[in-house]
């Protein structure tokens, strides 16, 4: 089928070393969209947050709600929704 994305997956237990190089390449190649970009996304009690340096998506079942992230507002989402207190540089500017 056209358009449809299609997963396969063998359930053989592994370890935490055997995904090694992946992570290794998600948090520090520069091709890596989580290093590229601002990322990060959590499961919570509603259904799940999405932040980006652009926005964040509150995702209700089909329903997504946006906010725009400023750099006076990040701190305080980061907190509310990811239980993060961090400074992030590029987005203080």
């Amino acid at each position: 089928m056209l358009g449809v994305t299609q997963y396969e997956a063998v359930l053989i237990p592994k370890s935490i070393e055997a995904f090694g190089y992946n992570i290794e390449y998600n948090q520090y190649h520069p091709d890596s969209i989580f290093v590229q970009r601002l990322l990060i996304t959590q499961p919570q009690s509603f259904g799940r947050a999405t932040m980006s340096h652009e926005q964040l998506t509150l995702t209700k079942g089909p329903q997504k709600e946006k906010y725009p992230v400023t750099s006076n507002n990040y701190r305080q989402l980061l907190q509310k929704y990811f239980n993060l207190d961090v400074t992030i540089n590029r987005l203080e500017k």
